[in-house]
């Protein structure tokens, strides 16, 4: 957090945790926080971190705001997920997979096929499940204040897969998550793991074949140029919570604090409904019209696929986590 302007040097934010991560001053009025993440500007993480920062103003009548730092300017998301947990970054976002490694219970939610839609997304982790999970992770120096939304993951590709006996050979990128990783092991796929920022040249140069990908990456950041082929199943529905240094949280004056969760939570749900309005009317059109060619695909054989290889029997350790996951209604 800011309480006073600082300038951090954005190629070498993890190794100067220490100095960034300094306390409040001591009577200080105004907050100047700082935020990242790894997509582009005017991306939807985009507009919703800078609603956030909207409604953080409007609600502390001007004493905090959010610099917006997007486009992996910090770091990758395993970077600034660290830098938060470190008390150096006051907020990141970062998708539910990365925090695998702080509690291996959020394997849980980035499992494919755990969620019906996403209204079930929501109201699993706006409620009760939302609430444990953020109890898992407080205690390694995160706080949740609001799960945005990335999207629904689809394979995105440089060759067409119409079911998974295609994905037999095919080299997939993956996330460093072990939802992802498996997932890709089940259908006997070539893994490779490999941050956000290197999968535009991996598909051109052909080091991958396919990605696991939301549609407002593919289209944003033109992954559409180098991969032609999307299937329409959606294993993964993935969130991206706007995660909090809990130091930082826990510095600030109550009224603040409770600034922070109010303005988070509105501008995750406009951030939400954003991308729902627009992945139909927008995102898809706008992708066929640049030469993507869009494969139906039936969600159930993609299941029954998983379930034959063994993937979901890594997870069992889960399981009374998974089952009030499937109970939400």
């Amino acid at each position: 957090m800011q309480i006073r302007m600082r300038s951090i040097g954005l190629a070498c934010l993890v190794a100067l945790l220490v100095f960034v991560g300094a306390g409040p001053s001591l009577g200080a009025e105004t907050y100047t926080f700082q935020l990242a993440h790894e997509m582009s500007a005017g991306h939807p993480y985009d507009l919703g971190a800078h609603k956030f920062d909207e409604l953080l103003r409007e609600k502390t009548g001007g004493k905090a705001k959010v610099e917006v730092f997007p486009s992996g300017q910090l770091g990758t998301q395993k970077d600034t997920a660290e830098a938060c947990a470190m008390g150096g970054l006051d907020f990141a976002m970062a998708m539910t997979s990365i925090l695998e490694k702080y509690d291996p219970r959020f394997e849980a939610i980035s499992l494919p096929f755990v969620f019906r839609d996403w209204d079930h997304v929501f109201k699993t982790v706006d409620g009760e499940v939302g609430e444990k999970l953020n109890s898992f992770i407080k205690p390694k120096g995160i706080v949740i204040v609001a799960y945005f939304l990335n999207g629904d993951l689809h394979l995105t590709s440089r060759v067409p897969i119409k079911g998974p006996e295609d994905m037999k050979g095919i080299k997939l990128r993956v996330q460093q998550a072990k939802t992802m990783i498996e997932f890709g092991n089940a259908l006997g796929s070539v893994v490779s793991p490999m941050p956000y920022g290197e999968i535009f040249t991996a598909l051109q140069l052909g080091t991958i074949d396919a990605e696991c990908q939301n549609l407002n990456n593919v289209l944003f950041d033109k992954h559409y140029e180098v991969a032609k082929f999307i299937n329409e199943s959606t294993p993964f529905y993935y969130l991206e919570p706007l995660l909090m240094s809990r130091d930082v949280l826990e510095s600030l004056p109550e009224d603040i604090q409770k600034a922070v969760f109010e303005a988070a939570r509105e501008a995750a749900e406009w951030q939400r409904q954003f991308y729902l309005d627009n992945v139909n009317k927008e995102f898809i059109p706008q992708l066929k019209a640049h030469g993507v060619t869009f494969t139906p695909s039936p969600q159930e054989v993609w299941k029954e696929a998983l379930d034959k290889a063994g993937y979901y029997d890594l997870f069992k350790e889960h399981q009374e986590l998974i089952d009030a996951i499937v109970a939400v209604r």
